[in-house]
């Protein structure tokens, strides 16, 4: 956008940022406006009970596809980050152009131009062979793109706009295929428990990239620094190294390995069809299989373990329910609050070392700080996710022994 705010004669650069922000603002209001007046939620959806909360974020890390998806994800989000943030560096100091803010304009023009062109061309595709090989196809374009980087050097425009313009080519097709692999994975879950559960699908999708995603963002910068990185001078050879491996070698690294990850998903179209069909069987009132593990599934509420008892004992994990029949009821609620209290510790700790080292806020944090923080935010959701089980810990011993063997040989299957 500013870019093509300079094109219009738009040379003030606070003036065109102020525009910016106007139409972004308007585009905001308008656009979700007619979300809200356009796209209504099914009303038998709406009728729904609430889905409980730690219930379900156990069943939905019992979910094959949904862990493998949600692990290349997060492997994708460590250095996904990377490219966004050197940029600058990249350009002016590798290619070294004689105007490096209109070249770095000029490169997202062509790189997110070129994704929007090719977004009838990935659908289609993915209309032909799948979203799962369509995606492998994309991403390992991508993949190669990304390691070409590496080779550019002063004056090389013409062949860094060439691969601009590729990897673009692919950089619009996760935003789609992803969503929709992901609305597959959430039909599995519902075949396997009888619940529409998107928000909770989505939370975690949305949270936890970004907690790797915090100290990704910050890796470069913390490494350019340290090899001798001076702004706005000449940098010596290993400051251009690391400019030209950040960029390109080290997210390479991580994107082969979600690639690898994401061949393991094992929900093609056929299989979702076969979802689809477990799904309208139960709601009839008939057993299913699963297509995926070939395990028989029967309607809810008609297993050996009620609805209401199952959800209630998926607060626990089966080492913990174990532990609650060699036990008894204390020793669950024992391990339950040893739990949040070594969270809490670990979160008290982190918070320590992100202080120590955070000495002022002109100067950059180092490492420590940054991975003491995310340290710290995950551990206080620990404690925050243990201290949730507590009341139920307290009330496991109106659960019989029969019920919890029989919720554990269910859950193993």
């Amino acid at each position: 956008m500013p870019t093509l705010l300079a094109a219009a004669g738009w040379s003030d650069e606070r003036q065109a940022f102020r525009l910016m922000a106007a139409l972004y603002a308007a585009l905001l209001i308008v656009l979700n406006a007619g979300l809200l007046l356009g796209v209504h939620e099914r009303r038998d959806y709406v009728r729904r009970a609430s889905n409980p909360l730690v219930p379900g974020v156990r069943r939905a890390l019992r979910n094959r596809p949904f862990r493998i998806l949600l692990l290349a994800g997060t492997v994708n989000a460590i250095s996904a980050a990377i490219p966004a943030i050197l940029l600058p560096y990249f350009v002016a100091y590798v290619l070294q152009p004689s105007d490096p803010g209109a070249m770095i304009g000029l490169f997202l023009v062509m790189y997110l131009g070129s994704g929007l062109l090719f977004v009838p061309l990935w659908l289609a595709v993915a209309k032909r062979i799948g979203k799962l090989r369509t995606l492998l196809l994309v991403s390992a374009i991508g993949i190669a793109g990304s390691v070409f980087y590496f080779f550019a050097g002063p004056g090389d425009l013409v062949y860094a706009g060439c691969i601009y313009f590729v990897t673009g080519t692919v950089s619009m097709a996760g935003n789609f295929l992803v969503p929709a692999m992901a609305a597959d994975v959430i039909d599995y879950d519902e075949l396997r428990t009888g619940k529409r559960r998107e928000a909770q699908y989505t939370s975690f999708w949305a949270l936890i990239p970004k907690f790797v995603a915090i100290p990704g963002s910050s890796i470069p910068l913390a490494i350019l620094a340290a090899v001798g990185y001076v702004p706005n001078q000449p940098q010596s050879e290993p400051v251009m190294f690391w400019i030209r491996f950040m960029y390109s070698a080290f997210p390479a690294v991580f994107y082969l390995g979600a690639w690898l990850i994401i061949t393991r998903y094992p929900i093609s179209e056929e299989i979702h069809l076969a979802i689809r069909a477990g799904i309208a069987s139960l709601a009839a009132g008939r057993k299913t299989t699963d297509p995926l593990t070939g395990a028989t599934l029967v309607p809810q509420g008609r297993g050996r373990v009620s609805e209401e008892d199952g959800w209630f004992l998926d607060h626990f994990s089966a080492r913990e329910l174990r532990a609650a029949l060699d036990g008894g009821p204390q020793r669950l609620l024992a391990e339950v609050l040893a739990a949040a209290a070594v969270s809490a510790l670990v979160c008290a700790a982190a918070v320590g070392v992100a202080l120590t080292g955070l000495r002022s806020l002109e100067e950059t944090p180092p490492l420590t700080t940054v991975f003491a923080v995310v340290t710290a935010g995950l551990a206080l959701t620990a404690v925050c996710f243990h201290g949730l089980r507590l009341r139920p810990a307290r009330r496991i011993g109106g659960i019989g022994e029969a019920v919890i063997r029989s919720h554990l040989e269910d859950s193993s299957g």
